[in-house]
């Protein structure tokens, strides 16, 4: 068997990851997928190189997510577990800038749709009726097409497929209000009752693709904090233990424990993951994972917890959960 962990962008809701799984668990070899929202990340289980990557990429992307094998292709290992750092980097950054330019847009489009209705505001404004509109056509056109661009581009991708989710919603919603208030700017004698003013909803198109970016970068902000904290936890985990075999110590990778080792554990050192104390005595500060901060007593029989500090003693520990199985 072999496990790709890759990123994905472009979902939205928990409907795009059941999407997804269903568009990768299509493809022949493919054994298990299993997708994370919150990482945007798809994990996938193969029968060895049976899959083709290329054409799972080219069908998420007919979708509108993008799967990004470029780490894979580099390092051509059997399971890939790159964080992606410079992918959510860059899809940030273009995601802040969009949303930048939208709201600097957006602000005036607001405003003097907003003051448009007020007395006041007509002794101040020097444009009439007509070139306001011709105005808010003009600033809320970038922010449709530039902005707005992604949210059009995943519903035509959807329609294609007649799939619908919040990228839908929203295009369509913005589309109504920008193509009627553009209709109704250009030509306004088809719209025109009596003596009634010609109403336009320019502010609408550009507010909700404004907040609904605002959404996403907040969004994309906290997983990125998130990660962050994550990585950090991790790293308090020893790179090199020392182990008991045959009385004889000797240090190899954290990589190569295996459960029921015998660690060696001296005073300042990490204890690189759970177990039951065989001998020795110590205190241990156990407070980057329980809060505690104090340090705790530990005798035989006392469990301990990996990426916790041993304090003062030494002791020798059985090793019981490694991996994604520990408390870490």
């Amino acid at each position: 068997m072999k496990s790709y962990d890759l990123p994905v962008e472009g979902m939205t809701c928990a409907s795009c990851v059941t999407r997804v799984e269903k568009i990768v668990g299509k493809f022949e070899g493919v054994k298990n997928v299993s997708v994370n929202l919150a990482t945007e990340r798809v994990n996938i289980t193969a029968e060895n190189d049976t899959i083709d990557l290329k054409e799972i990429t080219k069908a998420l992307h007919e979708y509108g997510y993008e799967l990004k094998t470029e780490n894979l292709e580099r390092n051509k290992q059997t399971k890939v577990n790159s964080d992606g750092s410079e992918l959510n980097d860059e899809y940030y950054s273009k995601l802040k800038n969009e949303f930048i330019f939208a709201l600097v847009l957006t602000i005036p489009v607001f405003a003097i749709s907003m003051l448009m209705d007020q007395h006041f505001f007509h002794s101040i404004w020097l444009f009439t009726h007509e070139e306001t509109r011709k105005i808010l056509l003009i600033l809320t056109t970038p922010i449709i097409f530039i902005s707005g661009k992604r949210f059009f581009q995943i519903f035509w991708r959807n329609l294609k497929h007649f799939s619908f989710e919040m990228n839908s919603l929203v295009a369509i919603g913005t589309a109504a209000a920008y193509g009627y208030s553009v209709l109704a700017t250009l030509f306004p004698d088809f719209f025109l009752t009596g003596d009634s003013e010609i109403h336009v909803y320019f502010e609408t198109a550009a507010v909700i693709i404004t907040l609904i970016l605002m959404g996403k970068v907040l969004e994309h902000n906290s997983k990125r904090k998130t990660t962050g904290a994550i990585k950090k936890l991790l790293e308090l985990k020893p790179k090199t233990v020392t182990v008991v075999e045959d009385n004889i110590e000797k240090v190899i990778n954290i990589s190569d424990l295996q459960i029921g080792n015998t660690v060696v554990i001296r005073p300042g050192e990490k204890i690189p993951t759970d177990g039951i104390i065989l001998s020795g005595y110590s205190t241990i500060d156990e407070s980057m994972i329980t809060g505690e901060s104090m340090p705790i007593e530990k005798n035989v029989d006392a469990s301990v917890i990996g990426g916790t500090i041993n304090k003062n003693g030494s002791f020798n520990f059985r090793v019981t959960q490694i991996g994604d199985n520990s408390i870490l």
